[in-house]
């Protein structure tokens, strides 16, 4: 292919970047982790986790390009949070990598964010067991859509879905 070197360049400089936010920190083996809402439980999985020169663990999210302007608003990262301190005690703090952006940031959640969005996660959590989400099919959505060939009532039982 005519542009091989330039991709095998860019992927090399990713790697290179990614391996260099692990430097002179302890990696702990990611594992999963789950935390519960009411009747239902949520389950992450870090890319990586490591121990911080504080003591602290930093559970981390690698992501390809760079940080949005309101990443860290979402229930996403809320969630992560949560089930961090759940795992590691309250001085847990989740991390979002950005390979192409060249950052590692903090997941800064204020304490009244991040109750305001626990009640959130678990509303919603809520409105999905009750099938408040009704189908709404769209040519352009559908097709790229990971529920298509679920779409419509949820059975019952388990409901897996990875962030």
């Amino acid at each position: 292919h005519p542009y091989a070197s330039d991709y095998r360049r860019l992927a090399v400089e990713l790697v290179d970047y990614l391996v260099s936010t692990r430097a002179n920190q302890k990696l702990l083996p990611p594992k999963p982790l789950t935390i519960a809402f009411g009747d239902s439980r949520i389950t992450v999985t870090p890319n990586h986790v490591v121990s911080r020169t504080d003591g602290s663990v930093a559970v981390r999210r690698v992501k390809t390009g760079k940080r949005g302007s309101d990443e860290f608003k979402g229930l996403d990262y809320t969630v992560f949070l949560l089930a961090a301190r759940d795992a590691y005690g309250p001085s847990a703090v989740v991390e979002a990598v950005h390979l192409t952006g060249r950052t590692v940031e903090v997941a800064d959640i204020t304490d009244r964010s991040l109750s305001g969005r626990r009640t959130k996660t678990m509303e919603a959590m809520q409105a999905i067991r009750s099938g408040a989400f009704p189908p709404d099919p769209d040519d352009r959505r559908c097709p790229v859509c990971p529920h298509l060939f679920l779409c419509g009532a949820l059975p019952d039982g388990k409901i897996l879905a990875e962030i």
